[in-house]
């Protein structure tokens, strides 16, 4: 039944639209390398590879911790209290952050089933089976389909999170808690496997922490509320985020004070050369821009892209022709320096526009005046 009002919605758009949708989606899987192949499977394995060396001494830890696990039960389990700090430390990779989080701590969960009491071994197995291998399929896939690559895998891995918070719950709850007796047995059990960490048998009978578990799962959550106000977009930190702008289509919003900068002389640079019949092609991938912009636009995107070459992608060329039409005004959002007129020109995606005004981090560049539609489309790259 949800499938009918979706259908609907979407069909409202017409069918001409949703095609033209399909084709543009899919010309952008192409170019993102969304769809796949050996080598996006290799980019994604090397990926999961560094992650998982990137802090080898965790490696070493866990081990070591089994270790005194296998020799004294109560105390390893103890030892487990740390994971909040091995999960902070692991995730502390550039372009990871929170995600690399969710996936380390996904990883962990047949690590911490190894913790967990005889007497919930076979819950945790089917947790395994149903819960966590279906997530590492769903991390994997959304890694080999994202064009981030296995950065994207946290999204898939997310419910692998689930089974590793049981789980070590379930093995700090068992510090304190007496080992229960061999199925079908009928005399008290020898020392508990707690007993066995070097205390007293009354001391491992009685001086449980019922409050570890909650404790330990709370500053796990407060690890994953820290990552959400470190995360950083392009490599921004929240604490750099100091200039708020006070007007315009970003009022309210904190940026760097030279993103600041560079927003407002863009601002300004746009009223200086608009014209009242312009239609604007901001290049590549600045779709902030055009927010303050109020006339046409010639994109087929707000999020365009060039191809590898440096021009417009066949995508956006194809649109063009159909509906005949090209951009008279374009910011061009590139580092300028040393850069001619010439090179400029030649650097316009194919349209082949002289800049009319230089900065240092973008260009705006002009269809010459004696320029008609039809001969812009003509030298434009064909495919």
């Amino acid at each position: 039944m949800v499938l009918v009002p979706i259908g609907a919605v979407m069909l409202s758009f017409g069918p001409r639209n949703l095609v033209r949708s399909w084709q543009l989606s899919i010309a952008g899987a192409h170019y993102a390398n969304q769809l796949g192949g050996a080598s996006k499977a290799f980019g994604v394995a090397q990926g999961f590879w560094r992650l998982t060396t990137w802090r080898s001494y965790l490696m070493v830890a866990a081990l070591l911790i089994y270790l005194v696990f296998q020799r004294w039960p109560r105390v390893g389990r103890v030892l487990l209290a740390t994971v909040p700090v091995a999960l902070w430390l692991a995730a502390q990779r550039p372009m990871l952050w929170a995600s690399g989080y969710v996936q380390f701590y996904a990883f962990m969960t047949p690590y911490l089933y190894l913790f967990i009491p005889r007497e919930k071994r076979e819950t945790g197995a089917k947790l395994l089976i149903w819960i966590w291998a279906p997530a590492m399929i769903a991390g994997v896939m959304t890694a080999y389909t994202s064009a981030a690559g296995f950065v994207s895998s946290a999204v898939g891995f997310a419910p692998a999170l689930i089974a590793s918070g049981l789980f070590l719950a379930w093995a700090l709850e068992a510090v304190g808690t007496p080992a229960a007796p061999p199925p079908g047995s009928a005399t008290p059990p020898s020392p508990s496997e707690e007993d066995e960490a070097g205390l007293p048998p009354v001391a491992g009978r009685t001086a449980g922490v019922p409050w570890l578990a909650l404790a330990v799962l709370i500053v796990i959550v407060g690890v994953t509320v820290a990552f959400q106000f470190r995360f950083q977009q392009r490599d921004v930190p929240y604490s750099q985020l100091t200039s708020r702008f006070d007007s315009g289509p970003w009022w309210g919003i904190k940026v760097m004070p030279k993103r600041r900068q560079l927003l407002d002389a863009f601002a300004a640079d746009l009223r200086a050369q608009a014209r009242p019949d312009d239609k604007l092609l901001v290049m590549y991938e600045g779709p902030g821009y055009y927010l303050y912009w109020s006339g046409g636009i010639a994109a087929n995107t707000y999020w365009l892209s060039s191809d590898a070459s440096g021009n417009l992608t066949p995508a956006t060329i194809t649109y063009y022709r159909l509906h005949r039409i090209v951009p008279t005004l374009v910011v061009h959002i590139m580092p300028t320096a040393g850069m001619t007129n010439a090179e400029l020109q030649a650097a316009s995606g194919g349209l082949d526009y002289p800049p009319t005004l230089v900065r240092p981090m973008y260009a705006f560049l002009r269809r010459p005046a004696d320029d008609s539609t039809a001969q812009v489309l003509a030298r434009l790259p064909r495919r």
